[in-house]
């Protein structure tokens, strides 16, 4: 599910949300107990700020802090931010 909002007229919020129920197991580490997915709520943030030539942006993943795993028993990283700029170039 994804909800995009406009706070103002050039600062804007998306913000996504996903639920995952697995299906299958995976080998616990480090007991390699047979052990079964746990459904989990993933939320990610962005804030942006558009200009006619750039954007600013920062990213939140995971803004909850949410352990899970994919791929056997790889866990996937905790909360985590980025920032950018995004350049339009009319050539």
């Amino acid at each position: 599910m994804a909800l995009q909002l406009r706070i103002v007229r050039k600062l804007g919020v998306g913000i996504n949300v996903l639920y995952q129920d697995r299906e299958g197991d995976y080998k616990a580490y480090p007991s390699k107990r047979l052990t079964s997915f746990k459904p989990f709520w993933l939320a990610d943030l962005r804030v942006q700020w558009s200009e006619k030539n750039y954007k600013l942006f920062v990213d939140a993943n995971n803004v909850f802090d949410t352990t899970y795993y994919d791929l056997g028993n790889l866990v996937q990283p905790g909360l985590w931010l980025k920032a950018g700029v995004q350049i339009s170039l009319n050539l």
